[in-house]
């Protein structure tokens, strides 16, 4: 930690620094400084309630260099707020109004009116795409986050948390105050910007009844900005019985579906200031995949698309069985964290390099992620490589069956099928020769399952087109594999910081003195872990919310551990008490629940 008189910088992780400062209007001021400045080796900053996260390449600038460049750096006037001024309509019938009422000794009726009588602004983004935190309103509205969060809050949902008031842009997890509901459109990938609040708008919200149609809600301009159109930016979301998808139509991808069977349901992601990453896809023990049968390719439809009958089907890869879950994945979105958008990508970038690697493709394109095994099926003749941690890789020819060596390239004819089952590890990564033609959102093929972006989770029967092997190198030697996952136990290197004076000695003694079990409601967004002992705090004080970073360790108030990875909220406001060094996070991607872990202390 570094002392300064306006400000301090804590260490998070080794690719991280988060400055503190006085207040909003500062942090913004050092958002904006840090922004213009340019500073070498600089990749993202994430401004928050009272704090700036700045990551960093390693390999251009160290830690210390950056840090003394921070602290001279001069903070900006606080910036103008100027921008639009949106209406948005709620109907006032969440599940906590009337705690919130009871916390702050008044009635429902005052809530609602305090929280319609005075206009908010948006600060910054966070959380997710289209997660906006409004400031300013009335000073009333100043109440804790739920002790327990939820594991799932609807799309629209009005909330509070401190002296913040939000609304969720799609289902998740949640640890603030409900106290409402809106049809509001928060994010659309079919808008410019996508996301309805942007920083410096100002926000007004007015009271409908339960049985009053929403009206399409009004954004004009207060001041000029350029991005904002013309035509009305909010439209009313459609309602469904049905489970949500990941993405809106505008976002999905041409990923064919052969088969009308549903997709695998999606993991709840993280809350916004929660540390809970939620139910798991399945509760599939890490043995589960042995238990995935070979499926007849006579199962696979046609492709959707018309074929001249002149011209060859284009190959494709078929999915047989997608496995407790298989997802697309490549190296994610980074530097996107400034509108809400997790960085994604692989779990585990070791495994989807060395695939990739194996069949002669580009580091980056996309590959298939699957959970605990899966099968798939060849259309045409392809070359494809798995990797992860220790898998069997059967391949099922016309007349005969044989297990490959792994990780190596493999031969599938058309009609050949490759069945993965996973003998260690959580995750097996297939990459094809060519790579998968499917078309980027916001520059990667990554899902995310925390906002909802890419392509959609790989369902039985799904069809992947394959892109042309033109031009790439040959394919890859086989490699040997690293025994990671030697042990009973899994270590884990992590630094200390950037809260961890928000615990008590006893505390940082217990997340290194005892050993910790990954808990089933684990799933892309984090690692949920169960130890015997929890982990308490110094001080029951609300932290603000502030940005995190993969590998960040927080801990909610139940003082059982979360460890983010690649899905994982841009901001959360439960203290992180120490980060996983950056080389540890494929590892961790790879524990399966049951998994017992330990955190190794590494200066």
């Amino acid at each position: 930690m570094v002392g300064h008189p306006d400000r301090r910088i804590l260490p998070a992780g080794d690719r991280a620094l988060l400055v503190e400062l006085s207040g909003l209007r500062a942090a913004l001021g050092f958002f904006d400084a840090v922004s213009e400045a340019g500073l070498w080796g600089v990749l993202e900053a994430v401004p928050a309630a009272r704090t700036v996260l700045v990551r960093f390449d390693p390999l251009l600038t160290e830690a210390a260099e950056l840090t003394d460049r921070l602290a001279t750096l001069t903070i900006s006037p606080s910036r103008v707020a100027r921008g639009r001024e949106v209406t948005i309509a709620v109907r006032y019938d969440g599940d906590d109004l009337a705690e919130v009422a009871g916390l702050l000794g008044v009635s429902e009726r005052t809530v609602i009116e305090a929280h319609t009588s005075t206009p908010y602004r948006v600060a910054f983004g966070g959380f997710a795409p289209g997660f906006a935190y409004l400031s300013g309103g009335h000073p009333l509205l100043d109440v804790p986050r739920r002790q327990s969060p939820r594991t799932r809050i609807p799309a629209g949902a009005v909330a509070l948390a401190g002296a913040f008031s939000a609304v969720y842009p799609r289902e998740s997890p949640g640890g603030w105050q409900l106290i409402g509901h809106t049809d509001a459109a928060l994010w659309n990938l079919d808008r410019r910007p996508p996301a309805l609040l942007q920083p410096g708008d100002r926000v007004r919200f007015v009271e409908i009844s339960s049985d009053e149609p929403s009206p399409v809600e009004h954004v004009g301009t207060t001041s000029p900005v350029d991005h904002v159109g013309t035509a009305p930016l909010v439209k009313p979301v459609q309602t469904t019985t049905s489970e949500p998808p990941l993405v809106e139509p505008v976002e999905t991808s041409p990923v064919e579906l052969v088969q009308a069977t549903p997709p695998v349901e999606p993991v709840q992601s993280t809350p916004p200031d929660a540390a809970s990453p939620v139910e798991s896809v399945q509760a599939t023990p890490p043995d589960a995949a042995s238990q995935v049968e070979p499926v007849e390719t006579t199962q696979a439809v046609e492709l959707a698309r018309t074929t001249p009958p002149s011209e060859p089907a284009p190959p494709s890869v078929i999915i047989l069985s997608p496995g407790a879950q298989a997802l697309l994945q490549d190296e994610g979105r980074p530097g996107l964290a400034g509108l809400g958008v997790p960085s994604s990508g692989a779990l585990d970038r070791f495994a989807l390099h060395q695939a990739n690697r194996l069949v002669g493709n580009p580091s980056d394109a996309a590959v298939i992620e699957f959970a605990w095994g899966g099968a798939v099926s060849a259309s045409g003749d392809l070359v494809v490589a798995v990797s992860g941690e220790r898998a069997e890789v059967e391949v099922v020819h016309l007349d005969h069956v044989a297990r490959h060596d792994w990780p190596a390239p493999v031969l599938l004819h058309d009609g050949d099928t490759l069945r993965i089952v996973p003998r260690a590890g959580a995750r097996s990564y297939l990459a094809v020769r060519g790579g998968f033609a499917v078309p980027p959102v916001l520059g990667s093929r990554s899902t995310d399952v925390l906002s909802g972006l890419g392509p959609t989770p790989l369902a039985t029967g799904a069809r992947l087109l394959v892109g042309s092997p033109a031009g790439l190198p040959a394919v890859g030697d086989p490699e040997p594999w690293p025994e990671r996952l030697d042990g009973a136990e899994v270590r884990l290197p992590v630094l200390l910081g950037p809260r961890d004076d928000w615990f008590t000695g006893e505390a940082i003694g217990r997340l290194f003195g005892q050993s910790w079990t990954v808990s089933p409601h684990s799933n892309r967004v984090g690692l949920r872990l169960l130890g015997e002992h929890s982990l308490t705090r110094r001080t029951p004080d609300e932290l603000p919310s502030e940005g995190l970073v993969a590998g960040a360790i927080q801990v909610p108030l139940s003082g059982q551990p979360v460890v983010f990875l690649a899905d994982h909220p841009v901001t959360g406001g439960y203290p992180v008490i120490a980060v996983l060094r950056h080389s540890a996070l494929d590892l961790a991607g790879q524990l399966a629940p049951g998994q017992r872990v330990r955190f190794v202390l590494d200066q």
